[in-house]
């Protein structure tokens, strides 16, 4: 039986009948490189094979909990974008009154109602939305970097600005603007460090 093996990231290989023509040419990733040795009844090649089939099983579940974990960082970025989005938008002078709910007011303290800007951090937080739910739906690479550059963008200046503006509040609230604002850089930047696996266009809709 022929054999054949690749180059680390660098060989194309030949698939041929024995006879020197080859069928077509392939480009072979270093962790896809077969053993060297024949296949023909050696047990040692048997068992090498073994071991390959074995790591490359290992490296598919380990890609599939990273999209897994990719997934789960953007639902939550995103669900909370949905509820702002949609209270903001639909229900603007609510949303200034009373948000965060729970008989807190983080709006109404820091000015004056304005329909068009709470409208507008309505559409923005939709916007977020749309592109975290892509992302959720197909966690490929590119998009994924780009939903977390997006919500980095938005969230660091948004934080920042509260940092400095919380005399407004109570200790409590303090501490719960800085925890809850934090909380979604802090998710936006494992979102940009957690890229799946298995390169920009890989299949991720099973599972």
């Amino acid at each position: 039986m022929k054999t054949f093996a690749g180059r680390c990231c660098s060989h194309t290989g030949n698939v041929g009948d024995g006879s020197g023509e080859s069928d077509s040419d392939f480009y072979v990733p270093c962790f896809l490189r077969l053993p060297s040795a024949s296949f023909d009844g050696a047990d040692e090649s048997g068992l090498s094979w073994a071991r390959h089939v074995s790591h490359l099983t290992a490296m598919g579940r380990h890609k599939m909990m990273s999209i897994r974990s990719v997934r789960a960082v953007s639902l939550l970025l995103a669900i909370p974008a949905a509820c702002v989005s949609g209270w903001a938008l639909f229900a603007p002078r609510s949303f200034f009154a009373s948000f965060p709910w729970w008989g807190h007011h983080w709006l109404a303290v820091d000015g004056p109602f304005n329909e068009h800007l709470v409208r507008d951090v309505g559409a923005l937080y939709l916007a977020l939305l749309a592109l975290t739910g892509w992302a959720v739906r197909r966690p490929e690479r590119e998009l994924v970097r780009l939903t977390a550059a997006a919500w980095l963008v938005f969230s660091v200046p948004h934080l920042a600005y509260h940092v400095v503006h919380l005399t407004a509040y109570h200790v409590a609230d303090r501490l719960l603007n800085v925890v809850s604002l934090g909380a979604t850089v802090l998710l936006a930047g494992t979102l940009s460090l957690a890229t799946p696996r298995g390169g920009d266009h890989a299949d991720v809709t099973a599972g």
